[in-house]
């Protein structure tokens, strides 16, 4: 299984830009777990992943892992779950 976790703050203006992306890719990608991972909530998380810049999306699967820091577009998260799968 796929799974994709998008660290973000309530405070973090990119990561609220990302919001919409990531809601895109989760409409073409229908088999894959998603995760959205509060770091002020979850401080616990965002250190047991190594969390250094927000927003970071953590894409997992049988083939490895990829890490995507900042905003980028669609494109860029597709390749990645592809690239796991």
């Amino acid at each position: 299984m796929i799974k994709v976790s998008k660290y973000f703050a309530n405070w973090c203006q990119p990561c609220k830009s990302l919001t919409p992306v990531i809601d895109a890719v989760k409409g073409e990608n229908p088999g894959v777990s998603f995760l959205n991972i509060d770091i002020d909530a979850n401080p616990e998380a965002a250190q047991a992943n190594h969390v250094r810049n927000i927003p970071l999306v953590i894409v997992e699967g049988p083939n490895g892992t990829e890490r995507i820091s900042g905003m980028n577009p669609m494109h860029v998260y597709n390749t990645a779950i592809k690239k796991v799968a």
